[in-house]
């Protein structure tokens, strides 16, 4: 769930140059921005976590190719296209993101001090936050993502995922993660809003001060609390994001448009030369 609004910020920068206007401009826009944010679909209520945690650490380069290879129309090579954003993305700001979680580490003690994903998951969403509190970015708070789906066939993604992880691939988990992240990339803006941890331009600023108010005591009671228990990383993520400084966040957009360069060129190329790299460690894998 983390990190969700970075990748569509990316997938708007980087889809008005790769695909043409044409009649069927909005349909693919939403299958590219659900490739964009697709590999964390089992890290949603209910979705196939363990597919997803092998997404990013095994195969990356081969599936993305897979995916490639079984394309038949527009709109599912705009998915697999988002896919590959999101791999690109992955590689530039994990490992930061990593660093920036071992220094913060090194000065905690008590119960969160060796919570290494809890606190990943709170930086990505305090970067989030901010995003959505541009006014010039105010189409994050309405993504449209659609996942293309074949009328005698199961999903692009779901052939894949048999194949190269089978045990951990369940055609409804796999759709029940997908419409979650649907609903849920709806939900998350106002849910920060809520909780005072984003100040968007009008006419959602009425909620904003209520949010301020609340706001000490969600990160307190769900967001100390939550965070006690391992299960609930991703909701004590949402109720006490991390806000990185100004020249931190100015690293991470930095490293962000160094992601999207990476990818256009992959693009011109069909990913020929994407290797199977980490996503978490940037690290080259068997």
């Amino acid at each position: 769930m983390a990190g969700t609004y970075f990748h569509f910020w990316l997938a708007h920068r980087a889809y008005s140059e790769l695909f043409p206007s044409d009649s069927n401009r909005k349909a693919k826009r939403a299958a590219f921005f659900a490739g964009s944010v697709a590999p964390d679909l089992g890290f949603f209520p209910g979705g196939p976590r363990r597919f997803s945690e092998r997404l990013h650490h095994e195969q990356t380069g081969d599936f993305l190719r897979a995916l490639r290879d079984r394309v038949q129309d527009d709109l599912e090579w705009a998915f697999v296209s988002g896919w590959a954003l999101h791999l690109y993305t992955d590689i530039a700001l994990h490992p930061w993101v990593n660093s920036q979680v071992d220094v913060l580490l090194g000065n905690l003690s008590g119960p969160f001090s060796g919570r290494r994903d809890l606190w990943h998951l709170r930086l990505e969403n305090g970067i989030d936050c901010d995003l959505l509190s541009r006014d010039e970015l105010g189409f994050l708070w309405d993504v449209d993502i659609q996942f293309p789906r074949r009328q005698a066939d199961c999903e692009i993604l779901i052939q894949v995922g048999k194949i190269f992880f089978a045990g951990d691939v369940r055609e409804a988990q796999v759709r029940q993660g997908m419409e979650s992240q649907k609903k849920w990339v709806r939900r998350l803006p106002m849910i920060f809003l809520w909780t005072g941890n984003v100040r968007p331009a009008s006419p959602k600023s009425g909620i904003y001060p209520f949010g301020r108010l609340v706001k000490p005591l969600v990160g307190k009671i769900l967001g100390d609390w939550l965070g006690r228990v391992q299960r609930w990383e991703n909701m004590a993520a949402l109720a006490r994001p991390l806000w990185p400084q100004p020249a931190k966040l100015s690293w991470a957009e930095k490293l962000g448009i160094e992601a999207l360069s990476a990818f256009k060129a992959g693009f011109c190329e069909g990913f020929d030369s994407f290797e199977n790299m980490d996503l978490d460690s940037g690290v080259l894998t068997a």
